[in-house]
Formats: structure tokens, sequence, C-alpha cells
């Protein structure tokens, strides 16, 4: 590839058809014995794993209303909807109230 056929960041080249609608990302690996593995990417709405879409691999996912975006198919994710960013936030609302018990424990 010349410096003129490099994709914008997100979008995959143009010689690959396009999988789907709205890829999350676009990624290229090499592997050890120099092979190419290249392909868009999407990522789950509640756990944030991004995964390589093959069209026809059987793998199971998923697609949240709530959320308006595709799940990774693993059970926790398909049935209750939590968004990473509300994960986030009680993960950082447990540290402020485990720091405060400790502030108190010490006291």
């Amino acid at each position: 590839m010349s410096g003129l056929d490099l994709p914008r960041l997100g979008q995959a080249p143009a010689h690959l058809t396009h999988s789907v609608r709205r890829p999350k990302g676009y990624m290229l690996a090499t592997g050890p014995l120099g092979v190419e593995d290249e392909g868009e990417t999407l990522q789950c709405a509640h756990c944030q794993k991004h995964w390589k879409v093959q069209p026809g691999s059987g793998r199971q996912r998923g697609f949240c209303l709530n959320c308006n975006g595709p799940t990774c198919g693993k059970e926790a994710c398909e049935t209750k909807c939590t968004p990473a960013e509300k994960m986030i936030e009680e993960m950082e609302g447990r540290r402020q109230l485990d720091g405060a018990l400790h502030r108190l424990r010490d006291k």
C-alpha cells in the first residue's frame, strides 16, 4: 500500500467488501508466519469486547434495542442491559465508598 491508499481511522480499505453497516474499527494482524488477517470489527455495547466480523461463521451475536448496539453473545450481555458507561460509574462509586470506609476505620 502506498501512502495514498491508507484507510482513514476506523475504515476498511476500499478493496474489502463491507460486512457491517457501522463497523467500530478495522484490524490488520500479521501472524508469526507472515500470514495477514484483516477485517472490520464490532464492539459489544455492554462489555466493550471487540471481535472481527465474519459473516457466516455461525457465532450467535445479539443486538440491544435499549443501547442500540451489538452485543457479544455472552449470557450476561444478552440477558441484562448494563451499558459500559454505567458499569464504570458503578465501579467508581464502589471505589469511593471503599475509600470512605477505610478512612472511617482508620479514625
